[in-house]
């Protein structure tokens, strides 16, 4: 984020942003989540071989996923959830 006041910008911090850097998760979630990750990570780079030069997902996408799953599989037990949709664009193609 981009503000030249100091006193401003700590102040927006704090209000936008109280739990950063504050995650409860235990030692079992954080290796599932680097699983995951190192999973996409894999997916995206290998993905790149047949297209060379070309992007698969953006900067980021391999985080996405990871939220993504996670929100999957807790979701549905929390809320009683039956059916996740999800739809996608597809660009390039």
């Amino acid at each position: 984020m981009h503000i030249d006041n100091i006193t401003e910008k700590r102040w927006l911090q704090a209000c936008l942003e109280p739990i950063r850097a504050k995650g409860t998760y235990t030692s079992a979630q954080k290796l599932r989540f680097l699983e995951r990750l190192t999973a996409a990570e894999t997916l995206r780079t290998l993905s790149a071989y047949p297209y060379v030069g070309r992007s698969g997902f953006a900067g980021g996408g391999e985080s996405l996923i990871v939220a993504l799953d996670e929100l999957v599989r807790v979701l549905p037990a929390a809320r009683g959830v039956d059916d996740l949709l999800s739809a996608w664009r597809i660009r390039g193609v």
